[in-house]
């Protein structure tokens, strides 16, 4: 019988197992137990002490409360194996017991008596065995269902997590790929300001240039507006000396007039030639400076406006930094003088030219 010990045993009213540690009798008990060992989680459930029994260790354990006595013939009723075991003759059942002090007081029975009462209790266990293996066929369906629906359901999940993954990459490569694109755009409108910047002051140095001219244009325009009444002078100094030579009566007086009159005549015509060229050509030369400021302070005005639109723009990309993918909006270039005849630059206003602006002291 020594063969039962330490086999593995199924536990009677569990789908648990244990150790047979120990078989024979208990001090104080009728009848012939099985000591066994726990193993698994029926070990925290049913286990009820530690191999021992008031005070009296039969078998040791490896886990504290992990013991367990049954009868034998209940062990056996659900081991076939140990039916040799229930039916051994106590003498037998107490040589293979590991504990030297066993109590030896056990009533003997006879085997038909043994295996009559084993029939009988086996007859009665035999149905809730039936039900027993239907409820367990049943239940591995039911485990084999869930367990192909698990699998489909995480064959599923791993398709959906693959297609998560994969959308992940491309908006991750996407949003590089905006970022790059607004960090270019950002060092182009950088390095836009910065040329815009150089040109304003270029722009200013040119327009500093020009207002001197402009003022030596308008000293010399004085000068020639004097070199005229010097000349209406002239012309009124003729006219009184023909009015002389008029009423001069001699020849030679005549003669003598007639020469000086047709030399002043000559010469204020030379010096009227002279003004009326020096006119023209500072007239001239005031047109092409009055143009020249106004394209200039045009531009100014131009630039001044992109340089505002630039700034907006860049607010508006640090908006468009946050929702990563709205295009840039880029307004059309518009002239404001397009169809006006009379258009002032400094201003932006028709009715009158840049020469002649009211608000030239309000924009300077």
């Amino acid at each position: 019988m020594a063969d039962y010990i330490d086999t593995k045993v199924v536990v009677p009213g569990t789908r648990g197992h244990g150790i047979l540690r120990y078989y024979g009798a208990i001090r104080g008990k009728n009848g012939v137990f099985a000591g066994i060992e726990l193993i698994g989680p029926t070990a925290a459930t049913r286990g009820k002490n530690s191999g021992d029994v008031e005070g009296i260790q039969y078998f040791r354990v490896e886990i504290p409360l992990t013991g367990l006595f049954l009868p034998i013939d209940r062990l056996a009723a659900v081991n076939p194996h140990l039916v040799g075991l229930a039916l051994a003759p106590p003498s037998s059942r107490n040589s293979i017991s590991s504990m030297p002090s066993m109590a030896s007081s056990t009533a003997n029975h006879s085997k038909t008596a043994i295996l009559n009462e084993l029939r009988a209790t086996v007859d009665e266990i035999q149905p809730l065995l039936q039900d027993y293996e239907v409820q367990l066929s049943e239940k591995d369906k039911k485990m084999t269902k869930q367990k192909a629906d698990f699998e489909r359901a995480r064959e599923e999940w791993r398709e959906s997590i693959d297609l998560m993954s994969i959308a992940h990459q491309e908006n991750e490569a996407y949003y590089e790929k905006q970022v790059d694109l607004i960090n270019e755009k950002l060092l182009a409108l950088a390095k836009e300001s910065e040329e815009a910047a150089q040109l304003k002051l270029a722009g200013d140095e040119e327009i500093a240039k020009l207002m001197l001219q402009i003022d030596d244009l308008k000293m010399e325009i004085i000068m020639a507006e004097k070199k005229t009444l010097q000349q209406r002078d002239l012309e009124g100094t003729v006219d009184e000396l023909k009015h002389e030579l008029s009423i001069r009566p001699t020849f030679n007086e005549l003669v003598d007039l007639q020469t000086s009159l047709d030399e002043l005549e000559t010469l204020h015509k030379k010096e009227l030639d002279s003004t009326e060229q020096e006119l023209r050509r500072v007239i001239g030369e005031n047109k092409d400076l009055q143009k020249k400021l106004e394209q200039v302070l045009t531009e100014q005005v131009e630039n001044a406006k992109k340089e505002i639109s630039d700034r907006e723009l860049e607010k508006s990309l640090g908006d468009e930094e946050e929702s990563l993918a709205l295009p840039i909006y880029s307004p059309g270039k518009v002239d404001p003088s397009a169809g006006k005849n009379d258009w002032c630059g400094l201003c932006e206003r028709d009715g009158h030219s840049s020469i002649n602006c009211p608000y030239e002291n309000d924009i300077f």
